[in-house]
């Protein structure tokens, strides 16, 4: 059953040619490039909210 599996995976990989993969690398690097944007993003708005909440506590006297 595994070994079937394998063939049928082995089939469908050799279907791909090298342009397909050329194409599937561009989408991940472009999609690589957008979530660590996302990221780098939501580490600023957390420092910043960071930041306000610090600034709130010491003025609260906290």
């Amino acid at each position: 059953m595994g070994n079937d599996r394998f063939i049928t995976h082995f089939s469908l990989f050799q279907q791909v040619t090298g342009s397909d993969l050329n194409t599937l690398q561009r989408d991940i690097d472009t999609e690589v490039r957008e979530l660590k944007s996302q990221i780098r993003q939501l580490e600023s708005s957390i420092a910043s909210t960071k930041s306000s909440l610090k600034h709130e506590i010491v003025m609260a006297g906290i």
